[in-house]
C-alpha cells in the first residue's frame, strides 16, 4: 500500500531529513511495528561510497586481464582477481570455463543494493513509544561505533601497543581529548558529518590576520585565501594553513620595497 509523504512522517536528524512509515505488523503471532525509514543523504553517501568502491576494483580486475602473460594458471589469475575485489566481490560475476576467465557486472545484486539504499527497517514490539522516539533511539544507539570510526579513519589513531596501566590511561585520556576537539567543532560549526568538520577547518585555513607596521603606524586586516593561491603556496612549501588539527603562527617577514620597510606579522587562525 502507498501512502503520501507529509510533514507528520517526517522527523529531522543530524544526518537529515528522515521519511518513515509506522505500520503495524506481527512476528509469530506477536503483535509489532515495523517503522520502514528513508534518508536521502544516506542514500547519497551509501551509493556514492558503493560505487566509487566498485570503480576502483573493476579498474584493478582490466589491468589484471589485459597484463596476461599467458604463463599464469586460470586458478592464479582467479585468486588474484578475487583479492582485488575484496569487499565489493557480490557486485561481481567471475566466471571460469576452463580456457579463460570472465568478469561481469552482477546486475541483480547491483539492483538490490541501489534499492536498499538510505531505508531501513526498524522492527519493535513497543507501542508506547512515538514512531520518533523509536527512530531516535535506534540511530542513538550506534554513538560508540561513530566513535571508534571517527578514532581509526578521521584521527588515525593506532591500536593501543602499550601494557602498562599508566601509559594506557594517558593513551586513553589523548584520544578523548581528540575526539573532543573534533565534537566541540563539530557542535560549533553546525556541520554534518567528520567529513564537513575537514572541509571547515579547510575553509578556516584560508582565514588569516595580517598586522603592517609602517611609519610608526600599525594596522589589522583580515583576509582569506583563494583556493587556487593556496594551492601554488603549498606548492612552493610555505606554510600557511592548517596543520591536521594544529595552529600555528607564520615566522615574521621583512619586505623591502622602494627604501620602505613594512614589517608584517601574520598570524593563522
Amino acid at each position: 500500500m502507498l501512502h503520501d509523504i507529509s510533514e507528520e512522517n517526517e522527523l529531522m536528524r543530524p544526518s537529515g531529513l528522515i521519511y518513515y512509515e509506522d505500520l503495524a505488523t506481527s512476528l509469530f503471532g506477536i503483535p509489532s511495528r515495523a517503522i520502514i525509514c528513508f534518508n536521502h543523504s544516506d542514500l547519497e553517501r551509501e551509493r556514492t561510497a558503493r560505487l566509487k568502491k566498485i570503480g576502483v576494483a573493476e579498474i584493478k580486475v582490466a589491468e589484471i586481464l589485459s597484463s596476461q602473460t599467458g604463463n599464469e594458471t586460470l586458478e592464479s589469475l582467479e585468486k588474484e582477481i578475487k583479492a582485488v575485489i575484496r569487499g565489493v566481490s557480490d557486485y561481481f560475476e567471475i566466471n571460469n570455463d576452463g580456457n579463460k576467465i570472465t568478469v561481469n557486472p552482477h546486475a541483480e545484486n547491483r539492483k538490490n543494493a541501489r534499492l536498499r539504499d538510505g531505508k531501513c527497517l526498524i522492527f519493535t514490539t513497543n507501542f508506547e513509544k512515538s514512531a520518533s522516539e523509536i527512530i531516535a533511539t535506534y540511530f542513538g544507539k550506534d554513538i560508540i561505533e561513530k566513535i571508534f570510526d571517527c578514532f581509526k579513519n578521521w584521527l588515525d589513531l593506532q591500536p593501543v601497543r602499550h601494557f602498562e596501566e599508566g601509559n594506557i590511561d594517558v593513551y586513553i585520556f589523548i584520544c578523548y581529548l581528540a575526539y573532543l576537539v573534533l565534537a566541540l567543532y563539530k557542535h560549533h560549526l553546525g556541520v554534518t558529518g567528520w567529513e564537513g568538520v575537514e572541509d571547515s577547518l579547510d575553509e578556516l585555513g584560508r582565514i588569516r590576520k595580517t598586522t603592517l607596521d609602517f611609519g610608526g603606524e600599525s594596522g589589522d586586516k583580515i583576509s582569506v585565501l583563494l583556493k587556487s593561491k593556496r594551492r601554488l603556496s603549498k606548492s612552493w612549501g610555505l606554510r600557511i594553513g592548517f596543520s591536521g588539527c594544529s595552529l600555528y603562527n607564520s615566522e615574521s617577514q621583512v619586505i623591502n620595497h622602494e627604501k620602505h620597510h613594512i614589517m608584517s606579522k601574520e598570524s593563522r587562525w
